[in-house]
């Protein structure tokens, strides 16, 4: 796993699984935003221009989409021994 970046690569563990599903429910219950306006503050650098950009790209998304999408990444195999043939030489 890369460091500083836990479940980036392998899976995740009980509590960011745990994690997802509360976003996924929160998205479900309270609409696409509950979900990405706060990760549009920590996508981009503090004080960031691009803050409303990345929230106006976030708003297309639908509460479904959200909620499939971090379920999936709960539920993604560990990759990990695949890298190898992925990386370029």
């Amino acid at each position: 796993m890369r460091a500083g970046r836990p479940g980036w690569i392998g899976t995740d563990s009980p509590e960011a699984k745990q994690k997802r599903e509360q976003q996924a429910r929160a998205a479900l219950e309270n609409g696409p935003e509950a979900v990405t306006a706060p990760l549009a503050e920590r996508m981009t650098a503090p004080g960031s221009t691009l803050v409303g950009r990345v929230r106006e790209l976030a708003r297309s998304a639908t509460a479904q989409g959200i909620a499939d999408a971090l379920r999936g990444r709960a539920l993604r195999p560990d990759s990990t021994p695949d890298l190898p043939r992925w990386l370029f030489s």
